[in-house]
């Protein structure tokens, strides 16, 4: 990150037994862990853990079928989360079903039936045990991942029944805080507050749809991109906008690193790296 150097390409390693590219790739937030989800050539999903510090296949989740006759839907898997240390994964498919890994212990903890269409976005705090989904049938809602029972579906301050198509979902490193964006109001940040389900705070971005969004290691510092390309940085607790990164149509992710002091944004063909301010 200082000289802008590779230090490493693992090429030809991942994935070897899937059938196509992967469908998903997601780090836990220490860089330690990384989920790779895809299909294999018998029509099952292939989940493999890697850790990226021995550079090991360390565990593989597979066997799901990616048709599941009985509800006539497809599995294919939507969403996935890691949570901050590695050792739980969520993932959410396209039958609208929640699954949660234990990776430490190498178990399934639960398979929710959470909703009626096609899983958007999971964010997963293992501290608190939360996990919150979205879902194309529009509810946000919470559950204990533990016991799989659901804790409540969010409503917010300007409708009855706050409805969410399509939504990001981020949760705060303390588990007190959830942070939503929908295509329904697309410029609207929408800040929760986890332990009563009520909506405390609301971020416009005035740079259009959001595509992707992120939060420091300690909560303190939001980072936003939209689809216009502008990166928006944001201290969440005073809702204050700290600056907007130059405009570039291309940009498609970012990511902040553990100490909040750098942000990593991909544009095209480039990796471009900030100073927070």
């Amino acid at each position: 990150m200082n000289t802008g150097k590779n230090l490493r390409t693992i090429n030809k390693m991942f994935a070897t037994r899937m059938n196509h590219y992967p469908e998903h790739l997601t780090f836990s937030s220490d860089a330690q862990t990384l989920a790779i989800v895809g299909f294999q050539h018998d029509k099952t999903i292939r989940t493999e853990i890697w850790n990226l510090n021995t550079e090991q296949l360390s565990h593989v989740i597979s066997g799901q079928p990616l048709w599941d006759s009985r509800i006539r839907k497809r599995n294919t898997i939507t969403a996935t989360t890691l949570s901050s240390d590695g050792k739980i994964l969520a993932s959410g498919n396209e039958a609208g079903h929640i699954i949660v890994w234990d990776l430490e212990n190498k178990q399934n903890i639960d398979i929710t039936k959470g909703h009626l269409q096609r899983i958007t976005s999971v964010a997963i705090n293992a501290d608190t045990n939360i996990l919150a989904s979205a879902s194309y049938d529009k509810p946000i809602k919470i559950w204990d991942f533990r016991t799989g029972s659901e804790i409540y579906t969010l409503v917010g301050e300007d409708t009855f029944d706050y409805n969410s198509n399509g939504a990001l979902l981020a949760i705060s490193p303390n588990g007190k805080t959830l942070i939503t964006s929908d295509h329904h109001m697309p410029e609207l940040i929408r800040i929760w507050d986890l332990r009563t389900g009520k909506e405390i705070h609301k971020l416009f971005s005035n740079t259009g749809p959001l595509r992707c969004f992120t939060l420091s290691a300690d909560g303190k510092i939001f980072v936003s991109v939209s689809c216009g390309g502008y990166v928006n940085i944001w201290n969440l607790q005073t809702q204050e906008l700290l600056a907007k990164l130059p405009h570039d149509a291309t940009r498609t992710s970012v990511a902040i690193s553990p100490d909040g002091q750098t942000i990593v944004s991909y544009v095209g063909k480039f990796i471009q790296v900030w100073r927070v301010p």
